[in-house]
């Protein structure tokens, strides 16, 4: 009786192993079994198999171990996880898995599967896989990131070198004292980015030089700042900066000199950061080379420098650089200097000099400049000269001033200013010019206009309304 027993359980276990070997093999998937068939084993291998088949296993064998190796690979499975388990799987769903699983699932199949999930589950191989190097070397290659978990015992050169040659691969990947100089170099071969991982021992002016002539610009501070300040040499700085110019906050007053300021003003864009400049490298020289670059500049040289002629200078170029200009140098001659190089630098012209010649050169340089002009010097003159030259100026003007004209004007260059013109005053010349120009105006249209017959035309050719709809808009 025993012996049959024996037999019996055997024959069982030989038919699930089979099972198992027949889903592993894709012959089958777990749907197609009969229920007797359908065992934990066979439930955890279909699993690693295929994630998504967890919905279609039978609820009486959806235990916390199927269930957790499901959710696992697969968080959608986690809405097929039975109630009175989701508390379990939540509290143990970022352990590795195979801490849990028996031994007697612990397959090269499944250990597989579990480790490319998650590279900590390395640590509860059994042991004769661990040993299996060309088994293991799979493994690396296609999860480098084992390398840097796994029991060092096991890590040889061969193994540094297989996962070198992953794509995947970081020197992340390797724990600390496995970083060679010759594994360090390869990876910043191929990727210059991996200089942030190397030993502080490796990190060298040379290679740094490189990784910044690749980086990008958010990628320089976090490379150049892994050199000690004081290595900073004037070909670090100039890179540096280049590419990123806030690095420039960083470099230490000691090395920054005149000579290096004429090399970083054609990079230079903010003028705050002259402030981290000594005062005594600025020279009348390198304050006209920092103008010539940007005349914005002149807002980071020190008050005392900014004299007449080079404000005059700054002023011609950028007619902005008058808000960074001393009192003490203003003239009606900077003023005009100013404006007529952009309009928009009446805003920083006192208000007294705001005579009837300066507003005008200014809206004729610039429209929006209209903004900045008493009241008392705006007529219907120079509201059309405004919007003349520059049709956003529309938007500048005080409603007092706007008129039916102004908004025909606008409208040639700007449909949109149709949703500015009072819904009173939206005729349907002013509705059809920005119509033809943009359909999505249609919405300020006013309701009465629409189903006027050019408007109504254009609408249905736009696709905006359907013609049937459109003739029962229409009243005869």
């Amino acid at each position: 009786m025993d012996v049959n027993l024996d037999q019996f359980i055997k024959t069982i276990r030989e038919v699930e192993q089979a099972t198992i070997d027949a889903i592993v093999a894709g012959k089958f998937t777990i749907e197609e079994l009969p229920e007797q068939l359908v065992t934990q084993g066979v439930c955890i291998n279909a699993v690693f198999k295929e994630p998504e088949c967890f919905p279609n296993i039978p609820f009486r064998n959806k235990d916390n171990l199927v269930c957790l190796v499901a959710s696992q690979l697969f968080p959608n499975n986690m809405m097929s996880v039975p109630s009175e388990l989701a508390g379990w799987i939540s509290a143990h769903i970022h352990e590795p898995i195979l801490k849990l699983l028996g031994d007697k699932y612990k397959t090269d199949f499944i250990c597989e599967k579990a480790v490319l999930a998650d590279h900590h589950n390395i640590n509860h191989f059994p042991s004769e896989l661990l040993d299996d190097f060309d088994f293991l070397s799979k493994l690396v290659y296609a999860k480098p990131s084992i390398l840097s978990v796994i029991d060092q015992k096991y890590i040889t050169d061969d193994l540094c070198v297989t996962a070198l040659q992953s794509p995947e691969f970081s020197l992340n990947n390797l724990p600390t004292e496995w970083r060679k100089e010759e594994y360090c170099d390869r990876a910043f071969s191929k990727n210059y980015l991996e200089i942030v991982n190397f030993p502080t021992e490796l990190i060298t002016l040379k290679r740094v030089e490189i990784a910044l002539s690749h980086c990008d610009s958010k990628e320089v501070r976090g490379i150049v700042e892994l050199l000690p300040v004081e290595q900073w040499n004037e070909e670090i700085i100039i890179t540096a900066v280049k590419r990123d110019e806030s690095v420039f906050w960083k470099v230490p007053y000691t090395k920054i000199t005149t000579e290096l300021m004429f090399k970083l003003a054609p990079f230079l864009t903010r003028y705050e950061l002259l402030h981290h400049a000594p005062e005594d490298v600025f020279t009348e020289n390198l304050n006209h080379k920092l103008v010539i670059e940007n005349p914005l500049l002149l807002g980071g040289i020190p008050a005392e420098m900014r004299n007449r002629v080079l404000c005059l200078d700054a002023v011609s170029r950028n007619g902005m650089a008058l808000a960074h200009t001393p009192k003490i140098v203003q003239t009606e001659e900077l003023y005009h200097v100013a404006v007529a190089n952009d309009g928009l630098a009446l805003q920083y012209v006192p208000k007294p000099y705001r005579d009837e010649n300066l507003p005008m050169m200014a809206v004729k340089q610039n429209g929006e400049a209209i903004q900045y002009v008493p009241s008392n010097y705006i007529d219907e003159l120079m509201c059309r000269t405004a919007v003349m030259n520059n049709p956003h100026a529309i938007y500048k003007l005080r409603p007092e001033f706007l008129t039916t004209e102004l908004y025909l004007m606008a409208l040639q260059s700007l449909p949109k200013v149709l949703k500015l013109v009072p819904v009173d005053k939206r005729t349907e010349e002013l509705c059809l010019i920005a119509l033809k120009q943009d359909k999505d105006v249609y919405d300020f249209v006013p309701v009465q206009l629409r189903k006027e017959p050019r408007i109504r035309e254009l609408a249905i050719k736009y696709g905006l309304v359907n013609p049937t709809e459109a003739e029962e808009g229409c009243e005869f």
